[in-house]
């Protein structure tokens, strides 16, 4: 208020308090721009149409109290002056919420503590707003920061559920293959092993070695990818175990953990009745193969003899010894 004029409201039906008021605002060169009320119905009605920056008022008016006044102006400060032996009523004045008061004395020497009253009551107006302010923004913030906190718990709950129901539909798919599948981590323990795969091995191995526990060998397998399968390559080779004695294509890709480690997931699909059709079928090419060949011969040679000694129809068989 350093800058422009405070406008004081004075509600005071007094007269000679209002001329002493006067006297003291003038006479003091104060930064004031006032207005007097003398009762409770003249105070609310210049409430409605001119505001001010603090409000000054006697407790006893001659239509009522400054408590029906109150909640007139309850957001401005309020300083409420009283009458000796009334210190009661200011108390509870300061309990409705009256940033200050004043005991009125006959001297009117109340009047020069006055501008430092109405400064601190300012002040204590103007903190109590700047904290108002703080709290609102505060919980501004909180309402915001728990809305984010809670939509961040509402994702990752779909997320975990996302992730619960892809692990699940993984774990059923590896489950339901007819194929041998095992993952094992990159020191070749077995983390995994489907139903297949146990009933392959005869048991379940997860988290023994693998080499030993699959193919009952007492070091790395000849023909393992672990090296390049931790390099994030899918590699694919075929083997005879031998455990078993039989063919498996195995088929190796890398699992990435959250943590950066990486596993295997190997494929066994065997191979050894196809490999026993493919060799039947091959033998089975070449015999048709001979056969074609031997029976064009035949048709050959039938033809040189009816050329030579006319048969119409001869065979290999029919020709005399």
């Amino acid at each position: 208020m350093k800058n422009s004029k405070i406008r004081i409201l004075l509600v005071e039906d007094d007269k000679v308090d209002q001329m002493a008021f006067e006297r003291f605002a003038g006479s003091g060169n104060l930064p004031y721009d006032y207005t007097i009320a003398g009762s409770v119905a003249e105070a609310k009605k210049i409430l409605k149409s001119i505001s001010f920056d603090i409000i000054i008022s006697d407790y006893s008016l001659g239509d009522g109290t400054f408590f029906e006044l109150f909640d007139q102006f309850k957001e401005l400060p309020v300083i409420v002056t009283t009458g000796t032996g009334n210190e009661e009523v200011a108390v509870e004045a300061m309990k409705l919420g009256a940033c200050d008061y004043l005991i009125k004395d006959p001297e009117g020497n109340y009047l020069k503590t006055l501008p430092s009253t109405v400064e601190l009551a300012l002040k204590r107006k103007q903190n109590e707003k700047e904290l108002q302010n703080y709290h609102e923004r505060l919980e501004s913030m909180v309402k915001e920061r728990t809305a984010s906190l809670q939509a961040e718990i509402v994702e990752r709950k779909r997320a975990e559920e996302a992730l619960k129901e892809s692990e699940e539909k993984y774990r059923a798919m590896m489950e339901a293959m007819k194929e041998s599948v095992f993952i094992c981590s990159p020191d070749y323990r077995i983390e995994y092993m489907n139903p297949t795969m146990i009933k392959r091995t005869g048991r379940d191995a997860t988290g023994e070695i693998c080499f030993k526990a699959l193919h009952d060998l007492d070091k790395k397998c000849p023909w393992c990818m672990n090296d390049k399968a931790q390099a994030n390559e899918h590699v694919e080779t075929d083997i005879v175990s031998p455990k078993d004695n039989r063919s498996y294509h195995v088929s190796q890709t890398p699992i990435m953990h959250r943590d950066g480690a990486v596993s295997k997931m190997t494929i066994l699909r065997d191979t050894t009745d196809l490999i026993k059709l493919e060799g039947q079928l091959r033998h089975a090419q070449k015999m048709e193969a001979i056969g074609s060949l031997a029976g064009g011969i035949a048709h050959d040679f039938n033809n040189v003899l009816f050329a030579i000694i006319g048969y119409t129809e001869l065979s290999i068989d029919s020709v005399p010894e």
